[in-house]
């Protein structure tokens, strides 16, 4: 009976151990990705799409089509 009572605690204790170890992994996999990964901020997502052309319209800081009434298109 004690034997019985022992090896369930030990199960126990290593179905723990395995749930715990695994959630661990998670969080340095999540904590190692958003470390060293290199993300792509909104203004090089903007640089990168204005590589198509366009005009440069200082107000924004943006290229466009060159029609915005408030632009600015000459550097002062």
């Amino acid at each position: 009976m004690k034997k019985e009572k022992l090896y369930m605690v030990i199960k126990a204790f290593w179905k723990l151990t395995g749930v715990l170890l695994h959630l661990l992994g998670e969080v340095f996999s999540i904590l190692f990705g958003a470390l060293f990964s290199s993300p792509e901020s909104r203004e090089d997502k903007s640089e990168s799409s204005n590589s198509a052309g366009g005009i440069l319209n200082y107000r924004t800081g943006k290229f466009d089509t060159g029609n915005d009434p408030a632009g600015w298109y000459e550097e002062d």
